[in-house]
């Protein structure tokens, strides 16, 4: 029996607000975080971040918050291998071999 468990934290994102609310002709410009916390309580890897903690920058204005500072989720990932000889003749062996990839998902 073997085993390879793979754990990656997530990597960090800029969260944009998809207008030009700064009115300078760029598009990506930040969101405005108005909660301190942005996570979800019970977040999980598709309910992660609450939406209500970003909002839109008043018109004509940059957002304040930094780029590449909030945490994504990480990756945890388990794969298996379940392998057997079995011996036929004296010089012959036969080999089961059983794999699984991501077995947490």
């Amino acid at each position: 029996m073997t085993g390879i468990v793979r754990m990656r934290s997530g990597p960090y994102l800029s969260i944009v607000s998809g207008f030009d609310q700064a009115l300078s002709g760029t598009s990506n410009q930040r969101a405005l975080q108005v909660l301190q916390d942005p996570y979800l309580p019970n977040r999980g890897i598709d309910h992660y971040l609450n939406p209500a903690a970003f909002t839109q920058p008043a018109p004509g204005t940059y957002s304040p918050l930094g780029a590449n500072n909030v945490l994504a989720p990480g990756l945890v990932q388990i794969d298996m291998g379940l392998s057997r000889n079995f011996q036929v003749r004296e010089r012959q062996t036969v080999q089961f071999r059983a794999e699984a990839f991501n077995i947490s998902n």
